[in-house]
């Protein structure tokens, strides 16, 4: 489903960055161009990390120029942000240059030469920091706008055909800088594989489609499976699911959607540990798991206190609308509130806890139920007139659960 990467007529962006593996993607979409009536732009980012990277961006424009191709350069200042590496920052900066450039041309997507020898390290270097399934998949032939037309060759065969077509190249000296992770892994670590698997690119490259697909299924469950999340105001729920990859998928994917951040797998697998204990699990912050009652709750865990005067007037408690207007109902009386729960209140002899986990009430919701109250007694709770004393004409109170509705 992913081989056909682009359609004659479309506009391509050119990631190269002098090395031998983007000089070869830049000359044989040159070729392509021909057949596929291809609009192409090369892109550049001098990060100015390297005595050599001005020396890599002249390199570039002249091939450019030669290749009668538009090109590109950009020179900029690497700020990392908190927590980030040099070449996490490096990568991000590069990505949001080329995506800019992309909206600013108009063009269709972004061609990289990422090759199979980098899908290897890549997974290589997931796999020794303990990654999943999803991390397995490694680097897509195609992922939004990026496109990876290199990627079913190795690095030897992307050398044997700039050799023969006698395309120049510069080499980045820190390719061969073992402290880092990557580097260590492509001059220490695969060399050794090989020993064992000539062909261990190869079978790390069906692994990655191999997980690629059972990832895809995943995503396609889960994404059936998000229709059926009810959004509340601090969060979302669901029931538990049957099988522990359906829920840690879920818990993932409405934490990503409420705060933009992934959860660690220590997180969510704490969490799954927690399904059946009623425990709050903390992701970060004020933010987590809190399951109760079959269904699992992922959001804001804290409750503030809630208390109005009794009048008329809608009133919002979270998830729930109270509404008060001039009615038969209730019959007001002196120290009578709307509120949510408070330590200590009862209906009759019964704690209130009691009564709302008879009535199945989730634990996340009990904070927000409405309830009118005089001290610790409550009179009425959830639309439900529970103290028939105070049955009466003065105020006619209706309760709906809005949930995260606030249109």
């Amino acid at each position: 489903m992913e081989k056909r990467l682009f359609k004659k007529g479309q506009k391509i962006i050119l990631a190269v960055s002098g090395g031998v593996d983007s000089v070869v993607l830049l000359h044989s979409f040159l070729r392509l161009s021909r057949e596929f009536n291809l609009k192409l732009h090369v892109a550049h980012l001098d990060h100015g990390l390297r005595e050599s990277s001005r020396r890599d961006a002249r390199f570039v424009e002249e091939l450019s120029s030669r290749f009668g191709v538009q090109c590109t350069v950009k020179r900029v200042e690497v700020v990392r942000k908190k927590g980030e590496s040099l070449e996490e920052a490096a990568r991000r900066v590069r990505y949001d240059f080329l995506k800019a450039l992309k909206t600013a041309l108009g063009f269709d997507f972004i061609a990289t030469a990422h090759h199979k020898s980098d899908l290897s390290e890549t997974m290589l270097y997931r796999i020794i920091r303990g990654t999943g399934v999803r991390g397995l998949v490694g680097i897509k032939p195609k992922s939004s706008c990026l496109i990876r037309p290199l990627l079913i060759f190795t690095r030897e065969e992307i050398e044997r055909y700039a050799s023969e077509n006698a395309l120049p190249y510069v080499i980045d000296e820190t390719n061969f800088d073992i402290r880092y992770a990557r580097n260590f892994i492509r001059h220490k670590v695969l060399p050794i594989l090989k020993d064992i698997n000539p062909s261990i690119e190869d079978a790390l490259f069906r692994l990655s489609q191999n997980a690629n697909m059972f990832q895809s299924y995943v995503d396609s469950v889960i994404s059936r499976e998000m229709k059926n999340v009810r959004r509340l105001k601090m969060g979302c729920d669901f029931p538990i699911q049957d099988h522990d990859l359906l829920n840690s998928e879920l818990i993932r994917n409405i934490s990503e959607k409420l705060t933009g951040r992934i959860p660690s797998w220590l997180d969510v697998k704490r969490s799954i540990n927690m399904l059946d204990s009623g425990k709050k699990v903390i992701f970060w912050r004020d933010f987590g798991v809190w399951s109760s009652l079959g269904r699992v709750y992922v959001g804001k865990l804290s409750r503030e206190r809630i208390e109005y005067d009794l009048k008329e007037g809608e009133y919002e408690f979270d998830d729930y609308k109270v509404v008060v207007e001039r009615g038969t109902g209730l019959r007001f009386s002196d120290g009578m509130v709307l509120r949510n729960r408070r330590k200590g209140d009862r209906i009759g002899k019964k704690k209130l806890k009691e009564f709302l986990i008879e009535r199945r009430v989730p634990a996340y919701l009990r904070d927000e139920i409405p309830l009118i109250a005089i001290g610790n007694k409550v009179v009425w709770i959830g639309g439900e007139m529970i103290d028939k004393k105070f049955s009466g004409d003065d105020f006619k109170v209706s309760m709906y659960f809005i949930g995260g509705d606030r249109s």
